[in-house]
């Protein structure tokens, strides 16, 4: 499934060309109390990922911890606060 992020998303993200994998996310998204922490993480990861995000992947690891017995993180529903917030667009099923 792929997900599209909103071109406000990288506004004020700073990727540095010198030292790759270092990305700078304003405070407005870090700080953005509107959002969950865990989407505000989620949206982060997405950002610094520029969008390519493998969300079956991410289902199916989620699925494991769970198993696990780690504390459950629901995708869909961190997914659907972000879409809420318009940072994201979600394909229609």
């Amino acid at each position: 499934m792929q997900i599209t992020l909103s071109p406000a998303c990288f506004e004020g993200v700073e990727q540095d060309e010198v030292e790759e994998g270092h990305v700078g996310i304003p405070n407005a998204i870090v700080w953005n109390h509107r959002l969950s922490m865990a989407s505000r993480a989620l949206l982060m990861e997405l950002i610094a990922r520029n969008g390519d995000f493998d969300l079956d992947a991410a289902k199916a690891a989620e699925s494991k911890r769970r198993a696990r017995g780690g504390e459950p993180e629901d995708l869909d529903e961190l997914l659907a606060e972000l879409e809420a917030a318009e940072y994201i667009t979600l394909p229609k099923a």
